[in-house]
């Protein structure tokens, strides 16, 4: 690792000529390094690279403040316009469902209309049923009577025996 800081920090090289001028060294001052070299030498030595930067701008990864507005604004429209076809369509939904609880309860009125109106019928007949009985009734008992009357009648004129 110290070896690739070290590579890394050769924008801070100074050469120094030694002994007349053939033979050079290499001398890193890392104390006299300019601050975007030392920047440099940091993104450098953690492995951080220009490179997927300018790919993202290449294939257009990473856009700037009005590209990035316009998008952001055509995908909040888009939301938005799905947002109010989605109501349209929970309204259409609960005006069906109201609808049909309104005819459904519309029918269980007249439906309970017309029991109310069978059992008066019924009670109606009922009663009639109820008149006709007691009237048969009375002529029973008056036939009864008039038979037992015509059997002492009978029993009079003509003794058992």
């Amino acid at each position: 690792m110290l070896d690739w800081i070290v590579t890394a920090v050769m924008a801070a090289v100074t050469h120094a000529e030694v002994g007349g001028g053939q033979n050079g060294t290499v001398v890193i001052d890392l104390l006299n390094m300019q601050w975007w070299q030392g920047i440099t030498a940091l993104l450098v030595a953690l492995g951080l690279s220009p490179a997927p930067w300018i790919l993202g701008l290449a294939t257009n990864k990473i856009q700037f403040t009005s590209t990035a507005d316009a998008a952001h604004q055509r995908e909040l429209d888009a939301r938005e316009r799905s947002h109010e076809e989605q109501q349209e369509q929970l309204r259409e939904y609960h005006a069906i469902v109201l609808a049909s609880k309104e005819e459904r309860y519309a029918d269980l009125v007249s439906t309970n209309a017309r029991n109310v109106e069978v059992a008066d019928q019924q009670k109606q007949r009922g009663d009639k049923l109820q008149g006709a009985l007691g009237e048969s009734t009375k002529a029973l008992e008056m036939t009864n009577h008039i038979l037992t009357e015509l059997r002492q009648s009978a029993e009079e004129v003509t003794p058992s025996g």
